[in-house]
């Protein structure tokens, strides 16, 4: 089929943590500081489900539960250089993206990520992590990328194809009326990817890897 977009999401789609990466290595910048584990998970999930995460959306949380060590400029200083570090060191493509990505670009396929999350961090992580692209669109609120699904159609025609770990997202884009005619969704279940049992209202194209969309475009 000839798509004339591909639309994609960023995290555990694209890309991942590896090593100490995840909540895990994140937890860990604070639990050394003698931040019990419960308040940092408690605080981060509840950045990440808001307007997606920030390290001063976080710092605040904590701030709101009363965490002092917070209010000492050099510590935060501290605590930014230790999370950029860990974030260098933990956020990579996964194998099949960029050689998938670059083959899709030698045909003048467009390919726009759409993600949902803070926008400077979304794209921080993704000049990090350097996967090719035509363009980025950050959502700042979950299961809401059918407006960005419909830029695209107007922008570059139908039908697109999208491809999400979260089957809420490729969801929502039907119930916003979206046809598989104009928006072809995908659901790619990387091993690693939080969002593995949810499950689907609708009906979409189940993959494992990337490369395994490429006879779609032939």
């Amino acid at each position: 089929m000839h798509y004339h977009c591909m639309t994609i999401d960023f995290d555990n789609t694209l890309g991942h943590f590896i090593g100490q990466g995840g909540s895990k290595g994140f937890f860990s910048i604070f639990e050394k500081r003698g931040i019990p584990h419960e308040t940092v998970a408690r605080c981060y999930e509840s950045t990440k489900t808001a307007n997606g995460f920030s390290l001063d959306r976080f710092f605040d949380e904590l701030a709101l539960q009363g965490i002092a060590l917070l209010s000492h400029a050099a510590i935060r200083v501290e605590i930014q250089r230790e999370f950029e570090e860990w974030l260098c060191q933990s956020l990579v493509l996964y194998p099949d993206s960029a050689p998938t990505l670059t083959w899709l670009r030698t045909r003048h396929i467009p390919i726009c990520i759409i993600t949902f999350g803070d926008d400077a961090f979304q794209r921080r992580k993704i000049e990090l992590a350097h996967p090719p692209y035509d363009d980025i669109v950050v959502i700042p609120h979950l299961n809401s990328k059918a407006d960005a699904e419909r830029t695209m159609l107007a922008r570059f025609g139908g039908p697109v194809i999208f491809i999400d770990d979260k089957r809420s997202e490729l969801d929502a884009v039907r119930e916003a009326g979206l046809t598989e005619k104009e928006v072809r969704t995908f659901h790619i279940n990387r091993p690693d990817s939080p969002y593995q049992d949810q499950r689907a209202k609708w009906s979409h194209g189940e993959i494992q890897t990337l490369v395994e969309l490429l006879p779609e475009f032939a």
